[in-house]
């Protein structure tokens, strides 16, 4: 697996871990974090965790099934710090 999709699917497992932490502290004690809290638990899980996993899982599964490698390396490269940084 390309070092690039590993990366994906580490940040996603990281937003997965802190998306659930938000809002476990959040049910908990729900007067230690003000603000919208449950937008940004929905924003973590979704875009960090589902979003990232897909594509570091896409990326690596989806040219071996065609039989071609990526067209572009770099793009993909780009996707990923382009990605992860519309996350915050």
């Amino acid at each position: 697996m390309h070092r690039r999709n590993k990366r994906f699917v580490t940040i996603a497992l990281g937003y997965g871990l802190a998306g659930g932490l938000l809002m476990l502290i959040r049910l908990a004690a729900p007067e230690l974090l003000p603000g919208d809290i449950p937008h940004i638990h929905g924003h973590m899980m979704i875009l960090g965790f589902v979003l990232m996993t897909i594509y570091g899982v896409g990326l690596h599964v989806i040219p071996r099934f065609g039989g071609y490698p990526l067209r572009s390396e770099r793009v993909a490269s780009i996707q990923f710090w382009l990605a992860n940084a519309a996350v915050p």
